[in-house]
């Protein structure tokens, strides 16, 4: 290790670490495909070196793709290493290798619907199977926050997700729990009910994946658009079938 800082402090490497070298040919390849478009653009459609570009054009275009597919999947594995070395008290390892982080946030959680009043003020870390909800403890000198656990909910598509007049009830068949959470408003409450929803209900997770930017349009439309019913909604459709059975 003196070894390599000594070299890492040397003129040649301009200030820069064994990693930002290590990086490099990585970075050399994803330039690789703008080369071949250029050339591309000034080769005449009828040559023999055209089809030769486009070929090799193509398989560069797959090895970028490769290479960011696994840049993705690292980064998701740190993100969840440090969700889980942040987390106090966890029961159970959160690094898994098909394990993906969904999303993160703020909720009120509360055990059973006549335990609102003592809902608790916790996080929960979502992700592509499973809910960790944990409460704020302390702050670091680094301003990173430690948690401590509060319980967890496998998500499959046996949880039973059933929306309430202001919150969501998960419910686990194996742990026979449920767990009641609600956001800050309304709107907070009804994205994290489609946001679950769409994790345990594969068909819509495979199709999200596979539209690509598009797709992230399409959760958004999903997450905006109302799952919850406030109470004077209720009441008024209540009486609009009343009064539609009266006249009939």
């Amino acid at each position: 290790m003196e070894k390599l800082k000594e070299c890492e402090a040397g003129k040649r490497c301009r200030g820069l670490s064994l990693f930002s070298f290590l990086i490099k040919p990585i970075q050399r390849i994803c330039k690789y495909p703008l080369l071949l478009r250029d050339l591309l653009k000034h080769t005449p459609p009828d040559s023999q070196e055209f089809q030769s570009l486009t070929d090799a054009s193509k398989k560069i275009e797959a090895v970028v793709e490769y290479i960011n597919e696994g840049k993705r999947h690292a980064e998701q594995l740190q993100k969840i290493y440090e969700i889980q070395e942040s987390i106090e008290g966890a029961d159970a390892e959160l690094v898994e290798p098909t394990r993906r982080f969904m999303s993160e946030g703020n909720v009120l959680l509360h055990f059973s619907e006549n335990d609102k009043k003592k809902a608790q003020d916790c996080h929960v870390f979502l992700f592509n199977d499973l809910a960790v909800f944990a409460k704020e403890k302390s702050k670091t000198i680094r301003k990173k926050v430690v948690y401590e656990f509060k319980g967890k909910i496998q998500l499959t598509a046996d949880t039973s997700v059933i929306t309430c007049v202001d919150s969501c009830r998960l419910s686990d068949p194996s742990s026979r729990t449920d767990y009641y959470i609600r956001g800050n408003s309304l709107q907070e409450t009804n994205k994290w009910v489609q946001l679950i929803k769409n994790i345990t209900n594969p068909k819509k997770i495979v199709k999200y994946e596979k539209t690509g930017k598009k797709s992230q349009t399409n959760l958004r439309s999903l997450i905006d658009t109302p799952v919850l019913e406030t109470k004077k909604e209720e009441k008024v459709k209540r009486t609009k079938t009343m009064s539609l059975k009266q006249s009939t």
